[in-house]
Parts: structure tokens; sequence; C-alpha cells
């Protein structure tokens, strides 16, 4: 049974550097409320960029935290599984 997690690993870490970087890295300005919701809305078009890839791809993609929880499940990896989202 394939899982891939590796790709999603980049995905998610290149999101959390990106943050990172744009909110706590970056000089506090008189216009914060405009930043905050361009940062919201480049963070909402990387969110959806990642769940297109994540559906698209045929193999199951599992991510576990530390206690063995599942965090994320792909539509493959449900049908791999025998579970439906919700």
């Amino acid at each position: 049974m394939p899982i891939i997690v590796g790709g999603l690993v980049v995905v998610l870490l290149g999101l959390g550097a990106g943050w990172y970087w744009l909110v706590l890295k970056r000089p506090i300005e008189n216009n914060q409320t405009d930043n905050n919701s361009v940062l919201t809305k480049k963070f909402d078009i990387e969110q959806s960029k990642s769940n297109i890839i994540l559906a698209a791809i045929d193999d199951g993609v599992v991510v576990i935290d530390d206690r063995n929880i599942i965090k994320l499940l792909n539509p493959a990896g449900e049908r791999m599984l025998g579970s439906t989202h919700g």
C-alpha cells in the first residue's frame, strides 16, 4: 500500500515558512490590517492549490501526528482505507 507523504511535507513546510516570514519576520506597518487581508488571501490560495494537488494524486496520502492521529487523508487514501470524509 503506497503512501506518499514527502510531497505534502514539502508543501506544508513551504506554507509554514511563508507564513512565518510574512507574519513574524516582517516589520509591522501602519496598514497592518491590509497586510493581514493580503496574507490571508495568499494563504487561502496556497491552501486551495494544495487541496487540488492532493485530490488529483492517485496514491493514498496520509498525514499522521505524533499521537498517531490521522490529520489528513486524501480521496485515494480514503478509498484505500474504506473511510469517508466527515
